[in-house]
């Protein structure tokens, strides 16, 4: 009787199995047609298992062998079960808790000394160049943060291109304007000699031509209408500057470590930028003096003092753009660099000469 018992088990318990992990079994036995059925619980598997396992104790040692092969496949059958149940991604048998964000150091030293509110998202922010720097708590959410890291970027760039521009518009506008017979938008200094540059502070800016406003506006009109709405999309994960403008490589060959380094130079740069614009027009107007007459020992004086004229400098190292080098004709009294900015037709003439022999 009990050997019948056990072979009732023997069929049983296998129909018990098949109908647990039915999806597990009917691809491979239907050709892959969805075959559904009501699967048993996998903890409730996992109890026949161990009853099955109880009762094989009492059994002679063939049926022991036998129920305990049994019970080990309801187990991993209650296995593939809870593996099939789990979030994808992730091992079923081995799901582990994601580690809590780390604060950030700057910003746990500004909450400290209460130059930080403790809701603020720069708290767990590792995004480059934190510095835990938001006393008036303006950055309240996350895409708040994330608004406001695109702003800052956008000012950034654009106090690093103007804080080179002033330099260069002061140092080189008279002799272009000069030179292509353009006006003189530069503004009186305390001397009466126009050296400074346009801004709003000393009434500059109405003495540029209203065509470069005009196209100014449309094209951050137009561009600005783009990225509000591209960031619109995925306000909570969108990243803050990035145009995908890196014509030369550098952040692309770079690694996340070596991108996250890119990233704080450029705000770093970025904000320094900003204060060396406000500098700019803040002593100007408040000395009446251009910026570069101001500090002559960088640039009218110092390093920068050259950069007008590199082709002297190539000229005296190389040799090359001489006048006895061959390749410029010069007249009586003319340096190489005004014998090739000039239209003296006998230069010209000098050129082909030389070309065609």
């Amino acid at each position: 009787a009990n050997h019948d018992i056990f072979n009732m088990r023997g069929c049983i318990l296998p129909l018990a199995l098949i109908a647990t992990s039915v999806d597990a079994f009917a691809p491979a036995l239907m050709g892959g047609l969805a075959v559904r059925a009501l699967p048993l619980p996998a903890a409730r598997v996992s109890r026949m298992g161990l009853r099955m396992q109880e009762d094989a104790e009492k059994k002679p040692s063939g049926e022991n062998a036998e129920l305990s092969a049994i019970s080990a496949v309801l187990d991993k059958a209650a296995e593939a079960k809870e593996a099939k149940q789990a979030p994808a991604g992730r091992p079923a048998a081995s799901q582990k808790e994601e580690a809590p964000a780390k604060p950030n150091n700057f910003a746990s030293m500004a909450l400290k000394v209460g130059a930080l509110r403790q809701t603020s998202p720069l708290i767990l922010s590792q995004m480059a160049g934190n510095k835990g720097f938001d006393p008036l708590g303006f950055a309240k959410t996350p895409d708040l943060l994330l608004q406001y890291r695109e702003a800052e970027l956008k000012h950034a760039r654009l106090a690093m291109l103007s804080s080179v521009g002033w330099v260069m518009s002061e140092l080189y506008h008279t002799p272009l304007a000069q030179l292509l017979g353009q006006d003189i938008v530069l503004q009186e200094d305390a001397a009466g000699y126009l050296t400074k540059a346009p801004s709003v502070l000393n009434g500059g800016m109405l003495s540029v031509p209203v065509f470069f406003w005009v196209v100014t506006f449309l094209f951050s009109g137009v561009f600005e209408s783009w990225r509000m709405l591209s960031n619109s999309e995925k306000p909570n994960s969108f990243t803050p500057g990035a145009l995908g403008f890196d014509p030369l490589g550098f952040y692309d060959q770079e690694g996340v470590k070596g991108r996250f380094v890119l990233e704080t130079k450029e705000v770093n740069n970025g904000r320094l930028a900003m204060i060396a614009i406000a500098v700019f027009a803040g002593t100007e107007y408040m000395s009446n003096t251009a910026i570069v007459e101001q500090t002559p020992w960088l640039f009218t004086e110092g390093p920068l003092s050259n950069v007008g004229n590199l082709g002297g400098l190539l000229e005296q190292y190389s040799g090359l753009l001489s006048c006895k080098s061959g390749l410029v004709y010069c007249s009586d009294g003319q340096d190489a660099m005004g014998a090739i900015m000039s239209n003296d037709a006998s230069n010209a003439e000098y050129i082909n000469e030389v070309m065609t022999e």
